[in-house]
């Protein structure tokens, strides 16, 4: 059941992240900005070339992380999801200090 969830990590993760800034900054969800997560790496001086590449080494990550929970006993894909939601959730809170205002 998750691993549709991690196959889509990336989409979800920008857009739980998009609408989470938007929020939080009293921004309608459903105005555009330019504050997803590879504008986000483009600012943190990325090539164009090098944030797609991340963006694929972790959609990889993510292919090889449902295949794996898939195969393990239920501990063991418990803790692989914690792992994973904790490194998502690292990686959100860097990715909002970056400031996109200028």
């Amino acid at each position: 059941m998750i691993s549709p969830v991690l196959i889509l990590g990336i989409p979800l993760f920008d857009l739980s992240l998009v609408v989470y800034i938007r929020w939080r900054n009293g921004i309608p969800v459903t105005k555009g900005s330019p504050d997803h997560f590879a504008l986000r790496l483009l600012r943190c001086k990325l090539s164009v070339r090098e944030t797609a590449v991340t963006a694929y080494i972790i959609g990889t990550l993510l292919a090889g992380g449902a295949l794996l929970i898939s195969q393990i006993p239920l501990e063991w894909a418990i803790a692989t999801m914690s792992g994973m939601l904790s490194l998502a959730c690292l990686s959100a809170y860097l990715l909002m200090k970056v400031d996109m205002k200028s």
